[in-house]
């Protein structure tokens, strides 16, 4: 049975006998900065430690170099390795660990030095206001 290129949903890294990395699935949104200046959101739906599968919902081109920030990570730059419509690979200029990438930065100590205002404080009155008990 011929396939078309079009109907082809494998990347195209792993068409040429080559082995690719374990991917770890995971599905984080954040915008990556291309070095032409322009800013696109993206959703990472696979992360290697080399790379990461992901959608835009602006087209890329093969050979576009960006930068994106992974919590967990820090910066990676890379460039953009293939593109199928609006799926896109982006291959990192040095290896990650993908373990340490999580979708949230780390929560900060339980002793804060903010305060909320008391108008903002969960109330403890559970009372009906305007009702009267006699």
């Amino acid at each position: 049975m011929d396939q078309s290129p079009g109907q082809d949903h494998e990347d195209p890294e792993a068409i040429g006998g080559q082995v690719r990395e374990p991917r770890t699935s995971r599905l984080f949104v954040g915008q990556l900065a291309l070095e032409d200046g322009s800013v696109v959101k993206v959703r990472i739906r696979n992360l290697s430690e080399g790379g990461f599968g992901g959608r835009s919902d602006t087209l890329l081109r093969a050979g576009q170099r960006g930068h994106i920030l992974l919590a967990g990570v820090g910066l990676v730059t890379g460039c953009v390795a293939w593109t199928n419509e609006n799926l896109f690979g982006l291959q990192f200029d040095t290896k990650i660990d993908p373990a340490l990438a999580r979708l949230a930065p780390p929560a900060t100590s339980s002793q804060s030095e903010f305060v909320v205002p008391p108008q903002f404080r969960p109330t403890t009155d559970h009372k009906r206001p305007g009702f009267r008990v006699r």
